[in-house]
């Protein structure tokens, strides 16, 4: 039996590891900035039209969804159908590189249509850009993240039922960032991949840049199996946001 106090003492000395890593990372995302899309000449080969087009239609409706890179996307997206022991080990996937989702269930498409809907490659920076995701080069940050308010999203706005159940513990750190933060509109810079504005605007709560992606970063460094210890100690570095957020409102 893994004892508490040893995956408390863990998460924390997890913690000031990071801490080494977070400036040269915070350097990157601002080196890289918001990206460029490289514009696609290929033809659509789209299969599942229909439910394409209902997916697209209510994204559209999602309040302050910006959907510049949908509207881009959906022009040279492929689509192909997974089959046999393919669907097995994934109901769907979207390469955001290549701009081609594979499809084993056309009901697993609308995750995978919010993850187009805001995804955006820089060919010039060799930099992909997806809702608060940057990767390439040696930069890879935020993936848990996005994937939790990927999911959120799709449980909101969807008729779907049972969540991925993998994406559940970062749907909850992405719960304890919106409570936090209830002014902050996660949906604009998931739309318009813009996690640099969003470490950005978080400043104005007086929370630095460093502090934001620590919390985003931490994501990444946890595995499930420390989740309830993981909670408890995120709780209580959100609950210093929470104090620095009430002091710049009063």
């Amino acid at each position: 039996m893994i004892k508490f106090n040893y995956l408390s003492e863990r998460c924390k000395k997890l913690s000031e590891t990071i801490k080494k890593d977070i400036p040269l990372i915070l350097s990157e995302i601002e080196r890289y900035g918001k990206g460029n899309p490289t514009l696609s000449d290929s033809i659509p080969e789209l299969l599942f039209d229909d439910e394409i087009n209902r997916c697209s239609n209510i994204i559209r409706q999602i309040d302050n969804f910006d959907t510049t890179s949908l509207d881009r996307n959906l022009k040279s997206l492929k689509v192909t159908r997974l089959y046999g022991k393919f669907v097995r080990r994934v109901d769907a996937d979207y390469d955001m590189i290549d701009n081609h989702m594979r499809v084993g269930y056309p009901s697993s498409i609308s995750h995978e249509m919010l993850h187009m809907s805001s995804t955006i490659y820089d060919y010039d920076k060799g930099m992909c850009y997806s809702g608060l995701l940057m990767f390439g080069g040696e930069l890879h940050i935020g993936r848990e993240f996005t994937e939790g308010l990927t999911e959120l999203l799709n449980i909101e706005n969807f008729n779907v039922g049972d969540n991925i159940p993998s994406y559940e513990y970062f749907m909850k750190y992405v719960k304890l960032f919106r409570e936090a933060f209830p002014k902050i509109d996660l949906v604009k810079y998931y739309s318009t991949s813009d996690l640099n504005g969003l470490l950005e605007e978080l400043t104005s709560y007086g929370v630095s840049k460093e502090e934001g992606l620590t919390y985003i970063y931490l994501l990444g460094k946890f595995k499930p199996l420390y989740f309830k210890v993981v909670e408890g100690f995120l709780a209580e570095y959100l609950e210093d946001f929470n104090a620095k957020v009430k002091r710049i409102e009063k």
